[in-house]
């Protein structure tokens, strides 16, 4: 979601009575439903005409219809907020494609990452209006993080925006912060380079993405030095695992997407963030080499899992394995 596509949604009057909100970028997530509650409870009334409920939470699944059949009091309509309503068994989500909705309540689901063919996601994007709330694609992050630090009162270029990314990832909540933090030590005064190293703290997701980089470069000495920072943070070997996996897993794929003529459109439907940068790690790497880094990985999760090797000894394994030429 591009910036401007957010503040419109921000800023606009309530269209419908159905939302659905999806996808694991919680900063977009978690504005979007202040925006709709606030529009759509009267000030003072939220106790009367406000439901937030958490489907991963609950037993019974008329804690959800119970609340949305209920009338509001002194308002046009009631807001039910169900949180996660991926999580709700298969015969909840049948039985609520089966419900009928009264105009008298305005409904909110929100939930993670979902499969787009799943059949509930289909119902769910055919009968609500429906918001993508994924992580913000790479080449809109600056854009959002210029513009959030706009708001702030701070004025940022594409090459200051690049440093703090750089430096926080690509989660707009830790951004956010952050650009709280730069505002207070800036001061009205320009903001720098050095400023941004002395103010903005390198999050942990910005450590593994400069792991996952170094990894792709198959720079040993630099891939090194982000793990030891890792294991500094006390990150566990299985999730250091997982992520590169993913990583290699988006290479091979665009690897052999690239090697059977699929169109950019095709390719960005993957949904693969930070493609530019994976297409530059693809020259350091031959086919037979990514497939021996998964049978590394496979390895490694392996002797782990068993005990045959320690946690640090299997991330020092699989860094060597990556980055030897």
């Amino acid at each position: 979601m591009r910036f401007l596509d957010f503040k419109l949604l921000l800023e606009s009057p309530l269209h419908h009575t159905r939302y659905f909100i999806w996808g694991e970028e919680e900063y977009i997530k978690t504005h979007l439903v202040k925006s709709i509650v606030k529009k759509g409870v009267p000030e003072g009334l939220e106790e009367f005409n406000l439901d937030v409920i958490y489907a991963d939470d609950i037993s019974d699944f008329r804690l959800i219809t119970d609340a949305i059949l209920a009338y509001p009091v002194m308002s046009e309509r009631r807001v039910v907020v169900v949180h996660n309503i991926d999580a709700l068994s298969p015969v909840a989500k049948k039985r609520i494609t089966d419900f009928s909705f009264p105009r008298t309540s305005l409904v909110l689901f929100t939930a993670g990452d979902m499969k787009k063919t799943s059949k509930f996601f289909k119902w769910l994007s055919d009968n609500f209006c429906t918001v993508d709330a994924r992580p913000v694609y790479e080449s809109e992050i600056y854009e959002w993080v210029i513009k959030l630090a706009r708001e702030k009162g701070m004025r940022l270029n594409r090459s200051l925006a690049t440093h703090i990314v750089s430096r926080t990832g690509m989660n707009l909540s830790v951004i956010d912060n952050e650009l709280d933090k730069l505002t207070l030590f800036a001061e009205d005064k320009p903001v720098t380079t050095s400023l941004i190293d002395e103010v903005v703290a390198v999050s942990r997701e910005a450590q593994i993405f400069k792991f996952l980089d170094a990894l792709g470069t198959r720079d040993l000495p630099g891939a090194i030095a982000h793990l030891r920072t890792l294991l500094s943070y006390n990150e566990k070997a299985g999730q250091v695992i997982y992520i590169t996996s993913r990583q290699f897993l988006q290479l091979i794929t665009l690897y052999l997407m690239r090697a059977t003529g699929a169109s950019n459109q095709e390719i960005k439907q993957l949904g693969i963030y930070y493609i530019g940068k994976k297409y530059e790690m693809l020259n350091n790497f031959k086919i037979r080499e990514l497939y021996e880094v998964f049978k590394l990985l496979y390895e490694v999760d392996y002797s782990l899992k068993s005990g045959l090797i320690s946690e640090q000894d299997a991330l020092y394994k699989l860094v060597f394995g990556v980055c030897r030429r």
